[in-house]
């Protein structure tokens, strides 16, 4: 029968890692913990065989982010008809759930950045929007707020989903009118601000350049007058040099910046006043040399506008006012004159004299597309906004509209458009910052508004052909926005004695037992009942309304004197029902928040309607997913009637409520649009794949690095972190500079199922190790949970263990022992064995440990040690209490039971980091070294520097990185290993070495195995391949838990050399004379 040897106090051995203790048994339901600096996950195949698709990952993404992408129309990236398209979802989201695209030919929402009266003093002018790499979309605009010289540039940001931030204010040194502002993105990130600065003196206009580092938060001069030609100020009259000042553009490509400036000139001889004049840069913005200027009667244009070409060099567009045309100049570089270049001129739906002078904008989107909007009168002189696309870098271009009655904006009235905006896109929508014109409305001058055109949807806009294409998209044919009256703008009607007016939350419309609505009878299709046409409105039901009555609706007829469908949309606060009014019966009911703002999609068409509502949230959110309404197939017909849309308070009633848009669009009869409904994913117009980084949602950006898609095909993104809880794995994070880190200082919980099977796991001994490196933080625990127990600590973990209370003074940034205090370290501090630690002068004023002497923290007269902090105040304490924080610390625990979970926990606590962080994490058992090596341990210590010797002898070191230990020993006496085997066929029983003295221990080792034990740690750690503890010293068990924070109690490293076992004498796999094996040198190397 064997025995209990164990005869020294003291074990040695290494701590493997148990490989369950991995990412993948990470128990989510149990754990509780954050991981730092999120980013996009790589977009992972979820496809059987794999998809040809590859994507790629760029951005940022939120924290516990998922995202799943779908083949939405099979092809390689691109738009043409061979160009594959992308949806997308949440994880969360149902299956169809999927997000389409809409073309940012439709306006699908629309809010107030300024809202004023014309009566009032303010004035806003000249806004200029631009996409910053990281998806925000950054404003400028002139704003005078007394309407005297007082303008100021205002700025404003806005992310996707966030509400535009609180205005900033830029003062120039001369405040005009006529700032005309200008941003531009350099490659640096950094933002540059051109706008006009006039010296009436000198009647002499120039440009100054600001400079913003931070996203626009903050900004500074960088040029005061950029432009080495001036531009004139003289006076109007016969003659005169002058000009007006109009819009400034400017392009960055390959060091270069292009700057197009608009000029009216005062020279009352001329006729045709509009010109441009173009200057360059190469020196980052700094100076502006005059490279082209346009001559008024002789070479005309205005509007300019420029875009770096994708091959290199610029795109220059600008409206000619003499012909009409709509022009496009190819520049090689900056310093290539335009009029050297000839124009290509673009197509316009309906051209003539262009539209009003500031009402264009150019703007290139993340996947290389161009687009192109400008106003263009129509046979009614009304101004519409059309939009034109390009997929071939300005080569050729397409209408994103039917005909000249159906574009991205059209009120139909002549006094109602939109004017001097900007446009710039963001996650596939596109934020259109807009001023506008309107007659009698009375918000016109002092106001700007932001359209946000197309983006992501779970319901897409029908299509002209069942095989669609961006060009093919249904647009609306008429657009009204909260810019003007219903009652006054052209095609609608308003009655009823209710009152409406406009407020910065669209057309507040209020009656009391009375209504007020607005009709129209044309835009509405053929008249055919098989003419399907629909709306998108949105609005707000703050109070009244009802659900069984036409209090606050939308009525929708469909007829053509042989059918007629009548059906209305009721609104409550609360919800809403889609009543038919022929059957006399609703169709249906929904409960929604009506006083949160609710976009609605509806349509009738031949018995059929269909609709759908969403929470309209932040208008500038880029995911809109809507819910299904009721909807009919089956609608009952009477035999009379014409059709109409009527919207408002249409029953004698007292309501109160908001309108912000009522769009609607119209088909040919037989076309299919919303009325039978829309199945998701299969009807959705996906957006096209591409080949350059696109946002999606949530600032995760793809794009396709491989391809063909198949329809159908589907990926996954779930954030990544920089600072991953992965990183505790040493499979997949052996270094220590990889680290896992939270987001703050509450208590964080780490889970793992051993086995996930329902039953306890064995870890191959009793004795359990844990190790943890690079950490900041003092206390924490580790607990076991038997399968369907609960929960068992089997120790508490303090870094401070041994080292504290300590009675000390500060001096400065230094921290020394008080020598009149009575508390002192249970150790003796070696130089720097704690730097990188922590020093907590009290619970809440924590400092890092840069570096200290060697010495005892002691009252008593002997070499003491002298702490040297980082991040000290003046308002730390002076004397106390403190603590140090070891950066490591090594557990150990005798006599552990087989439990399925193992839990780390972190205490809630003050850092000097605000945040927790584990460098390296070991857990699993001890393979003990049954027979302790040989005397004669050596360890090595090595800098990790390159030292460079010039010819001249001079010397230079860089470091590389930190310095390391190098453990090594041997067992050169040998080992006797003849206790492990058996001549007579039975089993080998050898002595035995426990971890504990307390009664019932399990053993843990035995004396003879130590050169197989080491040669099967080996293989199974495959050598260097995954790293391991050395443990030079434990104390055995009782206590059955310790602690080491000391820096000689343990070494993180590989096992760098091979297990040599040399025989001695004795015969092999002998019991009786067995072999005496002599290991040769194991050398342990540090991982830093």
């Amino acid at each position: 029968m064997a025995s209990d040897v164990s005869t020294s106090d003291d074990l040695r051995g290494l701590i493997l890692h148990d490989p369950r203790i991995k990412t993948a048994n990470l128990d989510a339901t149990q754990s509780s913990y954050t991981q730092a600096s999120p980013r996009p996950g790589v977009p992972e195949d979820q496809n059987t065989p794999r998809s040809s698709m590859v994507f790629e990952t760029s951005g940022s993404q939120s924290a516990g982010g998922a995202l799943n992408l779908r083949g939405g129309r099979g092809g390689y990236p691109g738009f043409d008809a061979r160009g594959g398209g992308l949806l997308w979802k949440n994880n969360a989201d149902s299956s169809t759930s999927w997000r389409g695209w809409d073309v940012p030919g439709v306006v699908t929402g629309f809010e107030f950045i300024e809202f004023n009266d014309n009566g009032v003093s303010v004035e806003v002018a000249n806004p200029h929007a631009i996409t910053l790499g990281d998806g925000t979309v950054l404003l400028a605009y002139t704003k005078a707020a007394t309407g005297a010289a007082d303008d100021k540039i205002t700025i404003r940001s806005m992310s996707p989903g966030v509400a535009w931030s609180t205005p900033t204010s830029i003062t120039p040194e001369s405040q005009h009118p006529d700032l005309y502002p200008a941003l531009l993105e350099l490659p640096d990130g950094s933002v540059l601000l051109f706008a006009w600065q006039v010296d009436t003196g000198a009647e002499e206009a120039q440009i100054s350049v600001w400079r913003s580092t931070d996203a626009g938060s903050t900004w500074s001069v960088v040029s005061s007058y950029a432009l080495a030609t001036v531009v004139g100020q003289a006076a109007s009259g016969a003659g005169s040099t002058g000009f007006d000042l109009g819009r400034i553009r400017a392009a960055h490509q390959n060091g270069q910046i292009a700057l197009l400036v608009s000029l009216n000139s005062r020279d009352t001889s001329v006729t045709d006043t509009e010109v441009i004049w173009q200057y360059a840069s190469d020196d980052e913005g700094a100076t502006f040399s005059r490279i082209d200027a346009m001559v008024a009667d002789t070479t005309n244009g205005y509007n300019g506008e420029i875009l770096p070409a994708l091959g290199g060099g610029f795109l220059a567009f600008n409206f000619d006012p003499v012909s009409g045309d709509l022009d496009q100049r190819r520049l090689g570089s900056a310093f290539q004159a335009m009029t050297t270049v000839a124009a290509t001129e673009i197509s316009q739906p309906d051209k003539g004299a262009p539209g009003p002078i500031g009402n264009s904008a150019a703007w290139r989107d993340p996947d290389g597309t161009l687009y192109l909007v400008f106003n263009q009168p129509n046979a009614s002189t009304a101004q519409g906004v059309v939009i034109k696309r390009s997929t071939d870098d300005g080569a050729s271009w397409a209408d994103l509209f039917q005909d000249s009655l159906e574009t991205l904006f059209f009120s139909g009235d002549a006094s109602t458009f939109l004017r001097d905006y900007t446009c710039a896109p963001f996650e596939g929508r596109v934020a259109m910052v807009t001023r506008f014109s309107s007659d009698p409305g009375t918000k016109d001058d002092a106001s700007l508004a932001c359209g946000y055109l197309g983006g992501s949807t779970t319901v897409t806009m029908p299509s002209y052909s069942q095989f669609r294409r961006d060009t093919q998209q249904v647009s609306f044919a008429r657009s009204w926005v909260a810019i003007e009256q219903p009652g006054d703008v052209s095609g609608w009607t308003a009655t009823g004695a209710g009152a409406d007016s406009l407020t910065v939350d669209g057309l507040s419309v209020v009656t009391s037992s009375n209504a007020r609505e607005y009709s129209r009878t044309t835009s509405l299709g053929s008249a055919s009942t098989a003419s399907p046409f629909g709306v998108l409105a949105e609005l707000t039901v703050n109070s009244g309304g009802s659900t069984s009555s036409d209090a606050v609706g939308i009525r929708f007829v469909n007829a053509d004197g042989s059918n007629s469908y009548d059906v209305r949309v009721r609104f409550s606060t609360t919800g809403l029902a889609v009543y038919d009014q022929n059957a006399g019966a609703n169709i249906g009911t929904a409960t929604v928040d009506m006083t949160a703002g609710v976009q609605i999609l509806a349509a009738i068409g031949p018995a059929k309607f269909a609709m759908w509502y969403r929470l309209t949230g932040t208008a500038s959110d880029n995911d809109r997913a809507w819910t299904a309404g009721p909807s009919s197939t089956s609608l009952t017909s009477t035999g009379t009637g014409s059709k109409g849309l009527i919207w408002g308070h249409q029953a004698s009633a007292t309501a109160n409520s908001d309108w912000r848009v009522f769009n609607l669009w119209n088909l040919s009869a037989g076309d299919l649009g919303w009325e039978s409904g829309q199945t998701n994913p299969d009807d959705l117009f996906p957006r096209p794949i591409a080949a350059r980084f696109i946002g999606i949602d949530d600032g995760v950006k793809v794009r396709a690095i491989d391809g063909p898609v198949y329809q159908g095909e589907t990926w996954d993104i779930s954030t990544r972190y920089d600072y991953a809880v992965e990183n505790l794995d040493p499979a997949l994070a052996p270094s220590p500079r990889r680290r896992w880190r939270t987001t703050g200082e509450t208590q964080a919980d780490i889970v793992w199922d051993l086995h996930g099977l329902a039953a306890d796991a064995r870890y191959g001994s009793t004795t359990l190790g844990l190790y943890l490196g690079g950490i900041n933080w003092r206390t924490g625990s580790l607990w076991g949970k038997q399968n369907g127990g609960s929960w068992v600590k089997i120790g508490d973990l303090d870094a401070a263990s041994g080292l504290q209370p300590l009675a000390f003074t500060r001096t400065g940034d230094a921290i020394d022992p008080n020598v009149a205090g009575s508390v002192n370290a249970a150790q003796y501090l070696q130089r720097n064995e704690y730097a990188g630690g922590s020093f907590a002068s009290s619970t809440s004023v924590i400092r890092r440990i840069v570096r200290h002497t060697e010495g005892a923290f002691s009252n008593s007269l002997t070499r003491r040690a002298t702490l040297f902090l980082e991040g000290v105040a003046d308002s730390d304490p002076t004397s106390g209490d403190g603590a140090i924080w070891s950066p490591r610390l090594l557990a150990i625990a005798h006599n552990v039971g087989d439990y399925r979970y193992l839990r780390l926990r972190i205490d809630a606590q003050t850092t000097a980091d605000g945040f927790f962080e584990i460098g390296a994490c070991v857990l699993g058992p001890l393979a003990l070294f049954g027979t302790p090596y040989s005397w004669g341990r050596v360890i090595d210590h090595q800098a990790n520097v390159e030292l460079t010797t010039a010819r001249d002898g001079t010397r230079y070191a860089r470091a590389l990185g930190d310095p390391r230990r190098l453990v090594s020993f041997s067992w050169a006496e040998g080992v006797d290993t003849s206790a492990v085997y058996s001549d007579t066929g039975t089993n080998a029983i050898p002595d035995y070495i426990t971890g504990t003295t307390t009664g019932g221990a399990q053993p843990i080792g035995t004396p003879y195995d130590t050169p197989l034990t080491l040669a099967g740690v080996l293989d199974e750690i495959n050598g260097s391949a995954t790293p391991l503890v050395y443990v030079p010293a434990i104390a055995r068990g009782t206590p059955n838990f310790a602690q080491y924070p000391q820096k000689a109690a343990s070494v993180y490293g590989r096992m760098m050399t091979p297990v040599r076992l040399e025989t001695v004498q004795g015969d092999e796999l002998g019991a009786t004379s067995g072999e005496v094996m002599r290991v040769l040198n194991v050398e342990i190397a540090e991982e830093v």
